[in-house]
C-alpha cells in the first residue's frame, strides 16, 4: 500500500516495449515512486512485459483492450484513480511513454522539484 505524500506516474502507452524499461527506471531514480501504466491494443508485446513488471512488484498495469467506452487515456485515468498507487499519493504526474523529466535544480528528483513551490500548487506544468 503506498503511502500518503507519495509520488505517482501515471501513463497510456502503446507498443513502447524497445524503450519501457529505460522510462519506467529513469522516473524511478528521480523519486517516482509509483508507476500506474495502462496499456491499449498493444501488437510488440509492451502488455506482456507490463504484465511481468507487475508481477514483480514494479508497477500496476491496466490492460485496456478494445473497445473503448471513451478515450482511451479518459477511461485509463478513470480507473487508474481507483487505484490505491493514484489515489493515496500526493503527487500524480501524467507522462506518455516519450517523455521524460530532465529536472536541473538541487538533486535532481521530484521531491526537490515540487519541494520548490508553495504548500497550496495544485499543479506544475511543464513543456
Amino acid at each position: 500500500m503506498p503511502h500518503p505524500n507519495s509520488l505517482c506516474l501515471l501513463a497510456t502507452v502503446k507498443d513502447e516495449r524497445p524503450s519501457l524499461l529505460e522510462w519506467i527506471a529513469r522516473h524511478k531514480k528521480i523519486g517516482l515512486e509509483h508507476c500506474v501504466v495502462a496499456s491499449k491494443h498493444c501488437s510488440d508485446g509492451t502488455d506482456k512485459m507490463l504484465d511481468r513488471l507487475q508481477a514483480v512488484g514494479v508497477l500496476r498495469h491496466i490492460d485496456k483492450t478494445p473497445p473503448y467506452r471513451t478515450d482511451i487515456q479518459v477511461e485509463a485515468h478513470e480507473i487508474a484513480r481507483r487505484c490505491p498507487e493514484v489515489a493515496n499519493s500526493e503527487w500524480i504526474m501524467l507522462l506518455d511513454a516519450d517523455e521524460l523529466l530532465d529536472i536541473h535544480k538541487s538533486e535532481g528528483k521530484v521531491a526537490n522539484l515540487v519541494g520548490f513551490h508553495a504548500a497550496d500548487t495544485e499543479a506544475i506544468v511543464f513543456n
